[in-house]
């Protein structure tokens, strides 16, 4: 696998100096300005190709994608309304991660908004003197459901309400849902782009952009993953699945807090408290009625936590026979 992936980051290395060189030639950029551009347009081709498996009309989309987008500029309306009433222009700032949903399916599910409260406690301890604004540009016309699971989660950054899709009316973000949150610079220009609450390149990726380089943040290792493909699944049906594990430290575990993405998918650690050497089960089930492709996370919190945090995905496909 490893391999198959040098293989792919050489192809995409290959396209992007096409790409580059032929943009260079009709807009008269020098070599230096091309190479600063480059940087993060190879990164970002290199860390979608995590987020799914690709087939060859998978990469294309992607490449056509980072084509498009890298160095684009977000178009945002002179007025802008918050879930709650208030009026408001985009808010200055060195950085700003754009994540625009639309009105299809569960919005509590796709915006996830714990684990974007725990991505921005990250982002403030690397981005120095820097400012770093987070807008979610939500599409649904259900602003009540926005503004509960908004003071659920305790969520205190920007939720753009949208009921008429203005915004994305503007720019003609992709259809694919992966490629839809966007890291753009002081004059609203795109610097890299995919979602780094749902794959750990991303999420590095943002952080060295910001403001930390990207060796140090790989050597963090913010979470472990672990993952699980349910496959089809019928709508309404609940499936579950057990992840085996061991407590290979040295101190006794005791489950803080355990947090799912959505109200869908449920996490349970059996039992809380876990003493060395001993194993312990984390259970996740699933539930849910609108047939689509599905990721879903739950995160493992322990008291007094030095060690990475735990991560549980589960993965497939909510259909309808």
């Amino acid at each position: 696998m490893q391999n198959d992936n040098l293989v792919t980051m050489k192809i995409y290395l290959k396209t992007c100096h096409r790409n580059f060189r032929f943009m260079n030639t009709n807009i008269g950029k020098n070599a230096a300005s091309s190479i600063r551009r480059i940087l993060p347009y190879v990164l970002t081709a290199f860390g979608l190709l995590t987020v799914a498996s690709c087939g060859d009309s998978k990469r294309k989309a992607y490449e056509k994608a980072v084509v498009e987008w890298t160095g684009k500029r977000i178009l945002f309306p002179d007025s802008m309304r918050l879930v709650g009433g208030e009026i408001i222009t985009k808010p200055e700032a060195d950085f700003t991660i754009v994540s625009y949903y639309d009105s299809i399916g569960c919005s509590e599910c796709r915006m996830k908004l714990q684990f974007w409260n725990e991505f921005m406690q990250r982002v403030d301890s690397v981005r120095g003197d820097k400012t770093v604004n987070l807008m979610m540009i939500a599409a649904s016309v259900f602003e009540k459901d926005l503004e509960r699971i908004q003071k659920y989660d305790d969520f205190k950054y920007n939720i753009i309400y949208d009921p008429k899709d203005h915004i994305n009316s503007l720019n003609l973000f992709p259809v694919d849902d992966s490629m839809r949150t966007f890291l753009i610079d002081k004059n609203n220009k795109v610097l890299t782009f995919g979602n780094p609450i749902q794959n750990k390149r991303l999420f590095n990726l943002y952080l060295s952009i910001i403001g930390k380089s990207e060796n140090n943040i790989e050597n963090d290792r913010e979470w472990i993953e672990y993952s699980y493909d349910f496959g089809n699944v019928k709508s309404g049906e609940s499936v579950s699945h057990t992840f085996s594990m061991k407590n290979e430290s040295s101190d006794t575990l005791r489950v803080r807090e355990v947090i799912s993405s959505c109200e869908c998918t449920e996490g349970t650690v059996i039992p809380t408290i876990i003493p060395p050497g001993s194993p312990y089960r984390v259970e996740v089930s699933f539930r849910e009625t609108i047939p689509d492709s599905f990721l879903r996370s739950v995160m493992v919190y322990f008291e007094n936590q030095t060690s990475p945090l735990l991560r549980f995905e589960v993965t497939g496909q909510v259909t309808t026979n």
